[in-house]
């Protein structure tokens, strides 16, 4: 995936695993703060990651 690019995952109703390899300082930094988040939850997730320049949209 080129940095930059928008793009997103599904999982369905069974558990799934989510694996990201990135580089650069600032997703460790987001990922730094995602593990940091006590009650976690969409919302504290999303809130996080714009913090760091991500944005999010509704699924559908």
């Amino acid at each position: 995936m080129p940095g930059g690019a928008r793009h997103w995952y599904r999982f369905g109703p069974e558990t799934g695993e989510f694996v990201s390899i990135t580089s650069g300082k600032q997703a460790s930094q987001m990922y730094h703060d995602l593990a940091a988040i006590e009650a976690p939850n969409p919302e504290s997730y999303v809130e996080a990651a714009a913090r760091h320049g991500q944005q999010s949209r509704a699924a559908g």
